[in-house]
């Protein structure tokens, strides 16, 4: 066995087209023909479902899964299970396999962000605008909107000449290797947001500075502020025409001596604004004034503030996309760890029982799912077989069909009988679940040395008895699905199983499979199947259903969960 730790991956060989690999990450890896298995190899020497590893600890370990044709461990057909190392080779078909490194890594890399873009000022144009709102920032960080009185006003047009600065400032171009620096640094947004704002700040030298965004409504939030000691006590009183001509046309502005527009309430100064634009969404704006000073901001300023919008605007959209991902990553991280708890509920392997031949198999519709089966021996020789199907998909109706699974368990260990079995779990479902939660289950018992099989059902499709001479027959029985109504006293139903009978019992994911034409499977074409082949092995039995759904779908998109098991009597 290896001594190296996890991860290691299947580097997979067919004898045509390119090799591929899949790393060794989860609870269980299927291979085999169906296209249901996590490594589907197009072989006709390959059974559809035909082998299977199994991390057991800190090794893997390969399973042969009944096929027909075996499974090679390094030149030897492995009679159940072999441990897996590095280096090992399987051959599966006429497809090898080799154990090996894991060397492919997901990608995750950013792109690169675009070139940066030093655009010209785009002045707004002259047009008369409906009865407007502004918006008022108070003491830097209250933010409301409010009616302007009905008046109308004209978008203001920049002088043709702009007024020379009367403040000396510092050049842009180290202030700006200053933000390119600031945004690649790895800190919280709002820390980067408010340290741009501040070398903006120092550079354009305004008397009010602000950085905002809009929130999930689509709202302005203050992030960020800057005042001169002078302007902290100003209210902002903005004219939403020109708030508009930013956040909705995308454009920068650049406004001088404001008490020349026609505007209600009347403006002082001058102020430049751009937005924070990402592709055609603009997230929020850096907006700058002056109260006191009608000729603060030049075409420079404007420059350095759009390239700073456009810069800190990626950086934004970047750190939203990461959260993105990381809880993404988060959920999918919490569902392969609930998906590998579940398979982990499913049996490793059937029980081995003389005399008779069983197989199962359980493919999820999504990453974990409500179906569930298991074998359980009894302390006098018997067997309990279950099958059910919870309401509903994902995390909940697994979480129910863990609590199942725990419950079928421990009740079976006891002297209980089956319909006192059914009924207590019954109970605990009705106790521990909500509501709208329930689940059919078919739960059976067989003798292995007479073949009787006792069996109830709390609302689960009919089990298919397919007899040795050609007949078959539906094990119905009435019954009410599990976790709906305490008290529930469950029906006893009992039949035998006679050499060369194969017993199937499924969910309806399997017979309400649909075509690319709305038509269901059904139970008749299922029979059908099984009468065909009921003289194979189980497993072989089962590949050749699981290949006969296959056949019947087509292309149609699988809509459930689906549960098969499979029990044979062996001829003597």
């Amino acid at each position: 066995m290896t001594s190296r730790k996890l991860p290691l991956a299947i580097h997979v060989c067919p004898p045509s087209g390119a090799s591929f690999e899949v790393p060794l990450k989860g609870v269980r890896l299927t291979i085999g023909r169906s296209a249901r298995n996590d490594i589907c190899l197009n072989d006709p020497f390959v059974s559809r479902l035909h082998a299977e590893i199994r991390r057991d600890g800190e090794r893997f370990v390969l399973y042969d899964s009944g096929s027909a044709n075996g499974t090679y461990h390094n030149g030897q057909r492995i009679e159940s299970s072999v441990p897996l190392q590095l280096g090992d080779v399987i051959r599966i078909g006429t497809t090898e396999l080799r154990v090996a490194d894991i060397t492919s890594t997901a990608s995750g890399a950013y792109k690169t962000p675009p070139t940066f873009h030093f655009p010209q000022s785009n002045q707004p144009q002259s047009s008369q605008i409906a009865p407007m709102e502004r918006f008022i920032l108070l003491k830097a960080d209250v933010l409301c909107f409010s009616p302007a009185g009905g008046s109308t006003a004209t978008p203001p047009v920049a002088a043709p000449t702009l007024p020379q600065p009367r403040r000396l400032k510092p050049p842009w171009l180290p202030l700006f290797s200053k933000v390119v620096e600031t945004l690649s640094m790895d800190q919280p947004l709002e820390e980067t947001l408010d340290i741009i704002l501040g070398l903006a700040f120092e550079a354009v030298a305004p008397e009010r500075a602000y950085l905002l965004l809009r929130d999930t409504q689509g709202h302005l939030q203050v992030q960020a502020h800057r005042a001169t000691p002078q302007a902290t006590h100003l209210e902002v009183a903005l004219p939403w025409c020109l708030c508009t001509h930013v956040l909705q046309d995308g454009n920068p502005l650049l406004v001088s001596q404001l008490e020349g527009l026609n505007v209600n309430p009347p403006l002082t100064g001058s102020l430049i604004a751009a937005p924070l634009v990402v592709g055609r969404e603009v997230l929020g704006m850096l907006y700058m004034d002056s109260c006191l000073d009608p000729a603060c901001f030049d075409q420079n300023d404007l420059d350095l503030l759009t390239t700073i919008a456009r810069v800190a605007a990626i950086k934004i959209e970047n750190t939203r996309l990461l959260e993105v991902r990381l809880e993404a990553r988060r959920l999918e991280e919490e569902l392969q760890v609930a998906r590998e708890i579940q398979l982990g509920l499913h049996p490793t392997r059937p029980p081995q029982l003389s005399g008779w031949d069983i197989a199962g198999l359980s493919f999820p519709y999504r990453e974990i799912g409500g179906d569930y089966y298991d074998f359980i021996p009894r302390s006098d020789g018997k067997l309990i077989i279950a099958v059910g199907d919870v309401a509903g998909k994902g995390m909940g109706a697994a979480l129910m069909m863990s609590s199942v699974h725990a419950a079928l368990r421990v009740q079976a260990q006891t002297a209980r009988t089956l319909a006192d079995i059914v009924a207590a779990v019954n109970d605990y479902l009705v106790e521990s679940s909500p509501e709208n939660k329930f689940l059919t289950l078919f739960c059976a018992e067989l003798d292995p040395a007479t073949g009787v099989l006792r069996y109830a059902s709390a609302g689960h499709e009919p089990a298919l008895l397919v007899r040795a001479d050609g007949t078959y027959l539906k094990l119905s029985a009435q019954g009410i699905p599990a976790g709906i109504m305490p008290g529930f006293a469950p029906t006893i139903h009992e039949t035998c199983l006679a050499p060369g009978d194969v017993l199937a019992i499924y969910t309806d994911g399997l017979t309400e499979s649909r075509n690319e034409q709305g038509e269901t499977l059904g139970i008749e074409r299922l029979a059908q199947t099984i009468l065909t082949y009921r003289n194979l092995s189980a497993s072989r039995l089962r590949d050749r259903v699981d290949e006969a759904v296959s056949c019947f779908v087509g292309r149609a998109p699988a809509a459930d969960d689906l549960t098969l098991v499979l029990i044979r009597r062996l001829r003597a």
